[in-house]
C-alpha cells in the first residue's frame, strides 16, 4: 500500500510524493537545513557523488554528451529553428495569473 508522504526539506511544499515515485533514497544532502530530523550520511553521499562523476566524465570522454534530442549530432545544428517571441507574446507568457 502506498501512503502519501510530504517532502521534509520544504522544496515540495504542498505537493504529495508517493514512495517509489523517484526510486530509493541514495544520498541525503543539506541535512542541516531540513525542517525535520534527517540523519547525515557523509560516506554514502561521497560514494554517490563519485558514481555521478564517473558517469559524467565517462560520457564526456566517449562523446555521449553530444547526443541530445535538440541538436543534430553530425552538424550541431538545432533540430528545429528556434521561435523568437515578440514583446506581446513574451508579456502574455510572463504575466502572473
Amino acid at each position: 500500500m502506498n501512503h502519501p508522504i510530504q517532502c521534509r526539506c520544504g522544496t515540495l511544499q504542498g505537493h504529495v510524493v508517493l514512495p517509489g515515485m523517484a526510486g530509493p533514497v541514495r544520498a541525503r544532502l543539506n541535512t542541516q537545513s531540513a525542517r525535520g530530523h534527517v540523519r547525515s550520511e557523509p560516506v554514502r553521499t561521497f560514494l554517490v557523488t563519485l558514481g555521478l562523476m564517473k558517469s559524467v566524465i565517462g560520457a564526456r570522454l566517449r562523446g555521449q554528451y553530444r547526443r541530445t534530442p535538440f541538436f543534430d549530432p553530425s552538424t550541431g545544428a538545432p533540430v528545429r529553428e528556434p521561435q523568437v517571441l515578440g514583446m506581446a507574446e513574451r508579456e502574455r507568457f510572463t504575466r502572473s495569473p
